[in-house]
């Protein structure tokens, strides 16, 4: 068949998955951004700590949203004698898919 050409390629899956990584910061940065500002709104508040220390570090393509405050691991997910809040959790899986800790109810 006359005047038809074909192509071959070859598709490197890690390359391709680190290039839409460093795509994608941006958007990622602001999904974090509107995470923690819904966090934030609907923390408790007993010192400020909790609500306070919530905030958005970018390192790189890395985009995740943290808690400075040293006991916010038990305000956020809960202890054996107590409830989570889950702010921040729930703040994240309004926004996607979430795959980290559950918070205990």
């Amino acid at each position: 068949m006359a005047g038809r050409s074909s192509a071959r390629f070859t598709l490197f899956p890690n390359q391709a998955r680190e290039e839409a990584r460093h795509a994608s910061t941006r958007d990622r940065i602001k999904v974090a951004e509107e995470i923690a500002a819904d966090a934030k709104a609907n923390a408790p508040i007993l010192t400020g700590d909790y609500r306070d220390g919530i905030s958005v570090e970018v390192d790189g393509a890395d985009v995740a949203v943290v808690d400075t405050d040293p006991d916010s691991i038990w305000k956020e997910f809960g202890s054996s004698k107590m409830a989570g809040h889950a702010v921040i959790t729930d703040a994240a899986r309004a926004r996607g898919k979430y795959r980290g800790w559950k918070p205990r109810t």
